[in-house]
């Protein structure tokens, strides 16, 4: 392998034009320059195109037409990119200025690694800041933020996400590259920033998540039936109380996850 691997990351963006610049600076500012910035927007109807226009390199590919949703520009981007590893940075989501310089420097060290995960800063609402570890044990309870995940590309169509998931597509993917005998080294360090809030943080969504990571937690063979059935009986009170309890309860149910 070359001893500067080509990166290929990828951006999903949808009317972003508040986001996009964000993301833009920091692939602009990364000390390590071997990597294409695959762009694909969802024929965005703000000024995210003409951002994208006066902040590209010629790194840059800018793809902009009508998609099914999030997952199939996701894959989309996949298909096109070049690089011998990717990874998904999305609009607003930012990495530090050595990111690519530490997971080449890892890769060249480990030519045989297939996944390398980094943590990551997540932004509250409130502005609070706290740290979403990458080790395994997590990726046995919840996905984690992806923005920090490094893949080897196979260059075939085994590497898809599966958009039968509304929500938990990404974890469906990253638990299939394991189970398929990939190798991963965790960097236990934040180098990536991305701010809460966004598609699946909605009452309805974070309980579909629940539901649909519980169900490849099963499929995966890291959680029994027993213990599923406790989640989804918090899950049906959690569809019965209004407002703030609904909230309240499903933060509760996010929290017994964690320690599960």
């Amino acid at each position: 392998m070359n001893s500067k691997p080509l990166f290929s990351i990828i951006t999903v963006s949808k009317n972003a034009e508040l986001l996009i610049s964000r993301t833009l600076h920091s692939l602009n500012a990364q000390t390590y320059r071997n990597f294409e910035h695959v762009i694909i927007d969802g024929a965005s109807e703000d000024n995210t195109k003409s951002i994208v226009e006066n902040l590209r390199r010629n790194n840059t590919l800018f793809l902009s037409e009508q998609d099914e949703g999030i997952y199939y520009a996701m894959n989309k981007g996949l298909n096109i990119a070049k690089g011998v590893y990717f990874s998904f940075l999305n609009a607003g989501d930012t990495y530090d200025i050595k990111m690519l310089e530490m997971v080449s420097k890892i890769i060249s060290s480990n030519l045989d690694l297939d996944l390398i995960c980094a943590d990551a800063r997540v932004i509250g609402v409130n502005g609070k800041i706290r740290i979403e570890k990458s080790d395994p044990e997590a990726i046995k309870k919840h996905m984690i933020p992806h923005l920090g995940i490094f893949i080897r590309n196979k260059f075939d169509r085994t590497q898809s996400f599966d958009t039968r998931f509304r929500i938990a597509a990404d974890y469906h993917f990253l638990l299939s590259e394991i189970a398929h005998g990939g190798t991963l080294r965790r960097i236990p360090k934040p180098l990536a920033t991305f701010y809460d809030g966004g598609f699946s943080n909605t009452p309805e969504n974070r309980i579909r998540s629940i539901l649909e990571t519980q169900a490849l937690r099963r499929q995966f063979g890291y959680i029994g039936r027993e213990k599923e059935f406790i989640i989804i009986l918090y899950l049906i009170v959690a569809t019965i109380l209004k407002g703030p309890y609904r909230m309240k309860m499903i933060t509760f149910i996010f929290r017994f996850l964690a320690k599960r």
